[in-house]
């Protein structure tokens, strides 16, 4: 069964390694009793584990974006215009390297919408996780006097 966990939540370009680790210390932590409190802590591992990769794949799209900006070839222009400390575009919010981060984030939820996509991805697993730990807690107590 491990094998098919681990086949089943560690996508391409993740380690397995590190999803197997991971969730061997959360069925550790959460000490499951019996089919149906293993079936759910097996579902909590899963849950977190994507939790936490959604939060790189975000960090991950907003970096594209970023370097999307500064990687404009007029940006890259004006930079080479620059003498003597004087910006030549004046501050231009268009091309500020300061203002990358805003000008990538603004253009994605007016296009796109990746992040906004990805939050709310984020936001849906979350919801699983807290009612897959509330279940087992649920379990739990009435195994437990």
């Amino acid at each position: 069964m491990a094998d098919d966990a681990q086949g089943d939540d560690a996508i391409e370009g993740q380690d397995r390694q590190e999803f197997e680790r991971h969730r061997r210390e959360i069925l550790g932590d959460l000490a499951p009793v019996g089919p149906m409190e293993t079936a759910l802590a097996e579902r909590i591992a899963r849950l977190s584990w994507q939790l936490e990769q959604a939060g790189q794949l975000e960090n991950e799209a907003l970096n594209h974006l970023i370097e999307k900006e500064t990687s404009n070839p007029l940006a890259k222009l004006a930079e080479s215009l620059l003498t003597e400390g004087v910006d030549l575009m004046g501050d231009d919010p268009e091309t500020d390297p300061d203002l990358a981060v805003g000008r990538a984030v603004a253009k994605d939820f007016s296009g796109e919408r990746v992040l906004e996509r990805l939050s709310i991805y984020e936001e849906q697993i979350q919801s699983r996780l807290f009612t897959a730990m509330a279940d087992l807690r649920r379990l739990q107590r009435t195994r437990r006097p």
